[in-house]
């Protein structure tokens, strides 16, 4: 949605991040960079969900994209 948008800072610190904010009680939403070939990437992770925009509004079929999103990121 960004033509611009920074680097992400990667899965790895960002599971940290959500790690941190659980052990604190706040749930925790991964934005930025989540495609369908990366989202399982996340599965597993402290993140109480993923946030796409792009991969699902540029899909010839936003509801299937969605749910193999969903698939994805649940493992």
């Amino acid at each position: 949605t960004k033509k611009n948008a920074p680097a992400g800072m990667g899965t790895v610190a960002a599971a940290a991040l959500a790690r941190a904010a659980r052990e604190r009680g706040i749930a925790s939403v991964a934005i930025g960079g989540i495609k369908t070939h990366n989202a399982h990437e996340l599965a597993g992770s402290e993140f109480a969900g993923i946030c796409v925009v792009s991969d699902i509004m540029a899909a010839d079929d936003p509801a299937t994209a969605a749910a193999h999103l969903k698939e994805a990121f649940h493992g």
